[in-house]
């Protein structure tokens, strides 16, 4: 199953990012804007966020992307 997965494509590259991520201190409710309409890669917030610790340590993180790696070559 694994081969079938990673040699679907096998003239592509793929590519695997591990990311920290960071919960909400509380949740935020965003109002639908005509400037977030159509395809963008980046749209500015008028927000100011309070992040909480993030989900994994980097101790986790380097574990889970040294996984990652074992999958993926």
């Amino acid at each position: 199953m694994r081969a079938d997965r990673l040699d679907f494509r096998p003239k592509h590259r793929l590519t695997v990012l591990v990311v920290q991520a960071s919960p909400l201190v509380e949740p935020m409710r965003l109002t639908r804007t005509p400037e977030y309409a159509g395809c963008k890669s980046w749209v500015p917030l008028a927000v100011d966020p309070v992040w909480n610790a993030p989900v994994h340590d980097d101790a986790a993180l380097q574990e889970i992307a040294e996984r990652v790696r074992g999958f993926v070559g």
